[in-house]
């Protein structure tokens, strides 16, 4: 009974190859069959007119789709664990926003974890949520959330361990993360500018400085730094600079009131810091703050002052200082203005 069922299957599938190939001409069938690897295989073993050859493919068709089943079978699988089958939920002895609430309670403790006082949390969680779209949902309030991504970039922690602390997926970690950051985003393009872009006006702590008038022109200061950063392996190479770290440049530009007033990032850490002032007044020259029009030629005067810090002055009509902002970077106060100061004048453009 068996031998008459596969017999039965075997002319089944011979059947169907028939009808397949009924549209195809007797020059195309056979070019067809002359290219069939398996047919050759098995004419090679047992000739052409061995009756064992259908009864070979059929097995062979019927391995195949075996296989196939196989396949199917096991992604079905895959998918079904990985976002089916849900681990139970856990429940937390401390949730994250009652660890929120408790740090915030402490102000050495909200300082340690925030990286800033209570009272300025407090401020900057109304303005993100009354004007930079900040919203709490039905699953975690924007306190927690605006706690969260502080938390993450202070030290900063990965998101893994944000999860361990907040108790939350790491899904929800990183789609947090980034609404937030997209919030404090916009905030920055609003007050990370100059309070007065035309520099019409002599700053009054300039304006009295014992060394006036040769501040006059002068319209802030640029420091800069290098961040730490994960790039792909096959991009490294420009990240590495002399500290033997994976790195950017950061290059910001205060105030006489020590606000920022410009902030850019991104460019490779072995960049040298005249690259990188060249390449940040290239691409955000509309945003990059520059002296009145009509005051004269301006430059700028580099000092190196460590392997990772650079600090450069503005001035016009060619006055020289080597400090803008005295004590406020570190720089020791000057004994008097020369022009013979240690750096090179470079003209900017």
């Amino acid at each position: 009974m068996s031998n008459s069922g596969f017999v039965l299957n075997v002319q089944a599938s011979s059947t169907a190859d028939n009808v397949w190939l009924n549209g195809v001409g007797p020059s195309a069938q056979a070019e067809i069959a002359a290219h069939d690897p398996v047919e050759e295989a098995l004419v090679d073993l047992f000739g052409s007119d061995d009756e064992v050859i259908p009864v070979m493919k059929a097995l062979l068709d019927e391995s195949i789709r075996k296989t196939e089943i196989m396949k199917q079978a096991l992604a079905l699988g895959m998918y079904y664990y990985t976002y089916l089958k849900k681990r139970p939920r856990r429940i937390a002895k401390e949730s994250g926003i009652e660890w929120v609430e408790k740090t915030l309670g402490n102000e050495t403790s909200c300082f340690n974890m925030f990286r800033m006082n209570p009272p300025v949390f407090e401020r900057l969680h109304d303005v993100l949520r009354q004007s930079y779209g900040l919203k709490s949902t039905t699953r975690m309030s924007s306190r927690e959330a605006l706690a969260m991504f502080l938390w993450i970039i202070g030290p900063p922690e990965p998101i893994r361990q944000a999860e361990d602390k907040f108790t939350r997926s790491m899904e929800t970690i990183s789609r947090k993360f980034e609404y937030v950051l997209e919030c404090v985003y916009n905030l920055a393009k609003d007050i990370i500018r100059p309070s007065y872009p035309s520099f019409s006006t002599v700053h009054p702590k300039i304006a009295n400085h014992k060394y006036a008038p040769f501040f006059d022109n002068a319209i802030g200061a640029i420091d800069g730094t290098h961040v730490k950063v994960i790039v792909p392996g096959k991009k490294v190479g420009p990240y590495f600079g002399r500290s033997k770290e994976k790195t950017q440049n950061v290059l910001a530009i205060c105030d006489f009131d020590r606000r920022f007033t410009f902030v850019a990032a991104g460019i490779p850490g072995s960049a040298h810091d005249w690259t990188v002032l060249q390449e940040v007044m290239f691409r955000h020259n509309d945003k990059f703050p520059h002296p009145p029009p009509g005051t004269g030629p301006w430059v700028c005067i580099g000092f190196h002052i460590s392997v990772i810090k650079w600090y450069i002055c503005f001035v016009t009509y060619g006055k020289f200082c080597r400090q803008v902002l005295p004590g406020g970077l570190g720089i020791p106060e000057p004994a008097g203005i020369s022009t013979t100061l240690q750096g090179s004048e470079v003209p900017c453009r």
